[in-house]
């Protein structure tokens, strides 16, 4: 299901924000985080499953919600997985 969505949605660039207000203590694996969209950024926080890892993509699945993925081994081209979520905030 998931490769039958990406085939027919785009992938985004997800990097990590200068923003240093999350405390890193408390939420060890989450990052500020932003995506450049057309020239407009949006901001927000990632919540990796476990260390963050960048450059990564995103896969926006509601407007203040998203995935964050890897791209699979090489023996399976095309395919992602699921690192971890976003939570957007707006720009």
């Amino acid at each position: 299901m998931l490769n039958l969505l990406l085939s027919q949605a785009p992938l985004l660039e997800l990097h990590r924000a200068s923003d240093s207000s999350l405390n890193q203590k408390k939420y060890p694996y989450s990052v500020p985080a932003e995506i450049d969209l057309s020239g407009h950024t949006i901001t927000g926080t990632a919540y990796f499953d476990l260390e963050p890892e960048f450059p990564c993509k995103c896969l926006i699945l509601a407007p203040e919600h998203a995935l964050i993925l890897r791209p699979g081994a090489a023996v399976d081209e095309g395919s992602y997985s699921r690192i971890g979520t976003v939570r957007l905030s707006g720009s």
